[in-house]
């Protein structure tokens, strides 16, 4: 069948495969420029999402777009992510926001500085809040106290990876995928789906994609999607190496 797998999170990217089992993205020359990257190639992090609806999605959760701006500054960032793909300045990269990272950064803009949130954590949990790495886990179980803080950076966080999704899929749709295809979605922090999910499957709905969001099932089954998808194109080559 023919498949969008797209994977968010720590590495922005995917595969498009269409009905005959060929790899339509990702190219496997690409030069290096934004411009001429597919929005499913590798490293995938040509989705810009515009400032302009970004300031409403904060306001919606009371929250600042310009602080989330100003904590980028204080962070060890290329000059190149303070503008979206291709150097447009009225968008951001999606994977600023939507990551391990992007989540903590997404949190910071929440709670400004409020530290209300810390009464909920131990004094141990509260200094890893500074380390992306660690801190995702601990946003977690604020969400499942129903910390408000936590719940609104989930809430936003959904409806941003739904605005990315949309601007994929419109794009995917303008190259020829066909609208009934199926949709694999991956990501490390799918750990963090029952948070962010809901809110990213309604936003997802209005936008007239019925598509249930859940991990995928390569991601369920232990395996990497990355190796799976070298071992069939390293198959393919194979094949012709033999059929010559």
């Amino acid at each position: 069948m023919e498949l969008l797998y797209w994977v968010f999170g720590g590495g922005w990217g995917g595969a498009w495969i269409d009905r005959e089992g060929n790899v339509r993205f990702p190219a496997h020359d690409w030069d290096g420029k934004d411009r001429s990257l597919h929005l499913t190639n590798e490293p995938g992090y040509a989705i810009g999402l515009d400032k302009w609806k970004l300031k409403s999605f904060f306001r919606e959760v009371n929250a600042s777009f310009e602080l989330f701006e100003l904590n980028l500054r204080d962070e060890e960032l290329p000059e190149t992510y303070e503008s979206g793909p291709s150097g447009n300045p009225d968008t951001v990269r999606a994977e600023l926001l939507l990551s391990g990272p992007g989540r903590c950064r997404l949190f910071r803009a929440i709670v400004g500085n409020d530290d209300f949130y810390q009464q909920f954590l131990d004094i141990h949990e509260a200094r890893e809040m500074t380390d992306p790495a660690i801190a995702g886990q601990h946003i977690s179980k604020l969400s499942r106290m129903r910390v408000e803080s936590a719940v609104n950076t989930d809430r936003l966080y959904g409806k941003l990876l739904a605005e990315a999704a949309r601007t994929m899929l419109k794009q995917a749709e303008i190259d020829g995928l066909a609208k009934d295809v199926p949709i694999c979605l991956g990501g490390k922090p799918s750990y963090a789906l029952p948070y962010f999910g809901p809110s990213a499957q309604r936003l997802l709905g209005k936008m007239g994609y019925l598509n249930y969001l859940r991990p995928s099932i390569l991601d369920e089954k232990g395996a990497n999607a990355n190796l799976a998808g070298a071992a069939v194109l390293a198959e393919r080559a194979l094949q012709g190496i033999y059929s010559m």
